[in-house]
């Protein structure tokens, strides 16, 4: 992002990340090594702003076959 000369605009996203990691409980523990399908599912939500509305991108994959499924 420095290169293309782009900044966030919530500059305070990675302390509140920091700060909310420490609540929750990491199940998967980074072995994303997995035997069967729909044992694990990870996810990802984002939001952005276009022409003064707030829209949300939520993805849902699939660690067994490394696919979307939602």
């Amino acid at each position: 992002m420095q290169d293309m000369g782009l900044a966030s605009i919530r500059q305070s996203a990675k302390n509140l990340y920091d700060k909310e990691i420490s609540r929750y409980k990491n199940y998967v523990n980074q072995q994303f090594d997995v035997k069967q399908p729909n044992q694990v599912w990870v996810s990802d939500v984002t939001q952005f702003r276009y022409n003064e509305k707030s829209y949300y991108i939520c993805v849902i994959i699939d660690l067994f076959a490394r696919k979307v499924i939602s």
